[in-house]
């Protein structure tokens, strides 16, 4: 079994919308943080790709001939293979392993892969908790059908006390 060690970068993405022309079928929110270019914003090469869904991360993944991991592989890999370790380096929370949360109205930029080598697993895989959310293969059986996301973000929900719905 072999995975990526980190995170697609915008930049990689980038090469691959270059070299296949690919266009998705919904492009609403496609790379959204792209702001309508095919090209990252500068600065952005080596931050993880945000706003894909999961046909664009199959696209990808099928262009790189490689496939998303089942979520039970990405599981395996993110506990440390058969240690089973809660987090990657080990079984108590440590948030210096992690990026550090933001929160607020302003989603701002995600940190570089790589840019917390305290979470990376003894085998070297990154950004498996808290950067992004990172797509697995989709889940199906007789009854139920889901795209399934793991890693978490360092965006932090917060509540105001303020509720903002409609009834």
């Amino acid at each position: 079994m072999f995975v990526d060690v980190t995170p697609v970068t915008n930049a990689q993405y980038a090469a691959f919308l270059a070299t296949t022309g690919y266009s998705p079928t919904d492009d609403y929110n496609f790379l959204r943080d792209w702001n309508g270019s095919h090209t990252p914003p500068q600065g952005w090469d080596n931050k993880p790709v945000t706003w894909v869904d999961l046909l664009d991360a199959r696209a990808y993944c099928a262009a790189a001939g490689k496939r998303l991991p089942h979520d039970w592989e990405f599981q395996f890999f993110a506990q440390n293979g058969t240690a089973g370790k809660l987090y990657p380096w080990g079984d108590t929370w440590d948030a210096a392993n992690v990026p550090p949360p933001t929160t607020g109205t302003v989603r701002p930029p995600p940190p570089d892969v790589g840019s917390v080598p305290a979470g990376d697993t003894p085998s070297g895989i990154k950004d498996t908790v808290g950067l992004i959310w990172q797509w697995t293969d989709e889940f199906e059986d007789i009854h139920t059908r889901a795209g399934l996301v793991r890693g978490g973000s360092t965006y932090a929900v917060t509540s105001t006390g303020v509720w903002h719905g409609l009834w």
